[in-house]
């Protein structure tokens, strides 16, 4: 296997809480377009991604990704790709790298 990804959907941090989740990841996909009451410090503490990737509309109504959420996303994370600024994300796995590309 190539790498361990995380994508969360749009579940809000109740739910994260009750994941019993013991292996780090290789990418997280950010929970829902990177609200503030996704992507908790419990979870990100559990799965502790190399790479995280929040996908908020450009021209979204609701000024996401919150700046609180992109905080944890960079405590947490070495590397944080955001739509909304960078475009669209292409990542790569393979045994023992990961890497990305990015454009708009």
């Amino acid at each position: 296997m190539a790498g361990r990804l995380l994508f969360t959907g749009d579940s809000p941090d109740k739910i994260e809480a009750q994941w019993q989740l013991d292996k780090a990841c290789d990418l997280l996909k950010a929970g829902h377009h990177g609200a503030v009451d996704s992507s908790s410090c419990g979870l990100l503490a559990q799965v502790q991604p190399q790479v995280a990737v929040v996908t908020p509309g450009n021209r979204n109504p609701f000024g996401l990704p919150d700046w609180e959420t992109l905080e944890r996303l960079n405590d947490f994370s070495g590397i944080v790709l955001n739509t909304k600024s960078q475009g669209a994300v292409e990542v790569t796995l393979r045994p023992g790298a990961i890497s990305w590309q990015t454009w708009k």
